[in-house]
């Protein structure tokens, strides 16, 4: 039995022998604990049984300790495959009846499936709470086992609560304060559950941004710099501003580059390039999008190693008017772009593996990004770790590592670093490699529009796996090229993957500081968790039966 599930129940049995306890709500806890009781320890669930039909024959402090002591024998006995289909058998007996001839036998399919080892107690038992919609039954509705082994890990309040561990850390800018607490947090999460872990020290120059502005007279507007930042220093950049254009003299001049289109790392690179061979001071771009927000960028080479090649920021379209006026009236404005920059900023990745002799299954999942991250980054690291905890408490056939990247937002460094360390195991060893990516857990109330949702990218090898339990999750797509994000990486090292991610293009609060925990719909995190499991048991199911 997980910890977490014998900890609820011990938290029930201390309930109902609370101050004042009567034997009729013992007598009622019994009631509903008597299939999980069963599935533990039938010795110890026949001794209950016989100490309770003779309740009233035992003073009350004697009761409550025999009671005690043995339903908490009972919690403490390991489930064998053969009790927990006892139970269930028993449990079918009181909803056989109910059932069409054709649900009985999917019935009969289920168990015997689940007692060859092909189908997990999970997925047993939700069936069981399926039906029960469907054909009431009081008595097996109010069994706590039809809960007790449903991997509480994966419900949506233990997810969001994850995510909001996540999200409390603050800003997640890779070789931050809060990067190395997120790293040592996921790190003692996996050692806890029995995982052999470890970290990848790596290094990489960074910039600790302390302001970012643009004043014009008194007025003074938030902007964020282009990565990495070609910092203003001591002294603030003041000059006039000058419409970007293909040709003519820049000099002398702050750049105010209009985009019409999402911006990219790439094209950032190259205004900026452009504006630096025609003397330009420096580099303004205005977000393009109309509800003005500032949404960052990644970096792309070569401005992960070296500063962009002059002072470049980008700020809110809300204040486009101003400086239109601003560039016709040819007044002066003020950049500021300070920080410290750090030529080697200590970064960690982490990871976690669990060895038990068979092919491998690889979980990965980025930690790092540019604000808070609630619903970008939050959402996979949270599946991630319940994944983890899941398969800490199985027994497989296959071995899983567990990967936790940083550097995403710096042209995937961390990932890349990864792939190219010896921690890892090779294409022909692993069964799939599964890449948690974006916004999993995004809250569809959010979205701008109607774009592009859930993408579900899957390599030749594994796009079969995924019918059936991916694909049937609301505003899915499956692509099988065209890859995006870290899913690129994996996919060109020539590993059988699966990445999934919410695409960007309809969720407004992308790379910026609202992306907060409310953008996280905590029922969308337990859809997406629950199918990468169904998912995950399925590929085990297949090795087995290889």
């Amino acid at each position: 039995m997980d910890r977490s599930s014998q900890k609820a129940a011990e938290r029930r049995l201390n309930q109902v022998f609370g101050p004042g306890w009567a034997r009729a709500d013992v007598i009622e806890f019994h009631r509903r604990e008597k299939f999980l009781l069963l599935a533990l320890d039938e010795s110890s669930y026949r001794e209950l049984g016989t100490l309770v039909g003779n309740i009233a024959d035992h003073p009350p402090d004697s009761f409550a300790t025999e009671y005690s002591r043995l339903f908490q024998q009972a919690l403490e006995c390991d489930a064998s495959l053969g009790s927990h289909f006892n139970s269930l058998q028993h449990m079918y007996g009181f909803l056989g009846k109910q059932l069409s001839s054709s649900s009985q036998e999917h019935f009969q399919e289920t168990l015997e499936a689940f007692y060859q080892q092909q189908l997990a107690l999970p997925d047993v038992l939700r069936l069981f709470r399926e039906t029960l919609k469907d054909h009431p039954d009081s008595y097996l509705a109010d069994q706590t086992y039809l809960d007790a082994f449903t991997d509480q890990h994966l419900d949506p309040g233990t997810l969001y609560r994850d995510v909001k561990t996540y999200c409390d850390y603050g800003i997640h800018r890779t070789g931050t304060s809060t990067d190395h607490q997120t790293a040592q947090w996921l790190h003692d999460e996996l050692q806890a559950v029995g995982l052999d872990t470890g970290t990848l020290e790596w290094t990489v120059p960074q910039f600790h941004l302390d302001r970012c502005d643009l004043s014009i007279g008194e007025q003074r507007f938030e902007a964020f710099p282009c990565w990495l930042p070609c910092a203003t220093e001591a002294k603030p950049l003041q000059a006039p501003l000058a419409y970007w254009s293909e040709k003519g003299s820049l000099a002398e001049t702050i750049v105010l580059f209009d985009s019409s289109s999402v911006l990219t790392g790439d094209q950032i690179i190259t205004v900026v390039q452009d504006a630096d061979t025609r003397s330009a001071l420096a580099v303004l771009f205005v977000d393009p999008d109309p509800g003005g927000s500032i949404a960052a960028c990644n970096s792309r080479p070569p401005c992960v190693e070296q500063p962009q090649s002059l002072p470049c920021a980008i700020i809110s379209r809300n204040h486009l008017d101003i400086l239109k006026a601003t560039v016709a009236e040819q007044t002066p404005v003020t950049l500021r772009i300070e920080g410290t920059h750090d030529p080697r900023a200590s970064i960690r990745n982490v990871l976690g593996k669990l060895d038990r002799g068979g092919r491998w299954i690889v979980v990965s999942t980025p930690i790092s990004g540019w604000c808070s991250c609630a619903a970008e980054r939050g959402s996979g690291v949270a599946i991630w770790l319940a994944l983890a905890r899941w398969v800490a408490e199985r027994e497989t056939s296959c071995s899983y590592l567990f990967v936790a990247n940083s550097g995403h937002e710096l042209n995937y460094r961390g990932a890349e670093l990864t792939f190219e360390s010896d921690l890892v195991p090779s294409p022909t060893e692993t069964i799939c490699w599964i890449h948690l990516g974006a916004n999993l857990g995004a809250s569809l109330s959010t979205r701008a529009n109607p774009g592009p949702g859930l993408q579900i990218m899957a390599t030749t090898e594994i796009a079969p796996h995924v019918a059936g339990e991916l694909d049937s999750l609301a505003g899915s797509e499956l692509i099988t090229s065209g890859f995006l994000g870290e899913m690129v990486n994996v996919a060109a090292h020539d590993y059988p993957a699966l990445g999934l991610l919410h695409h960007p293009e309809a969720l407004p609060w992308f790379h910026t500081d609202q992306d907060t925990l409310e953008q996280v719909d905590p029922q969308a995190l337990e859809s997406i968790a629950q199918a990468v499991q169904a998912m995950l048991s399925g590929l085990e199911a297949d090795v087995r039966h290889d």
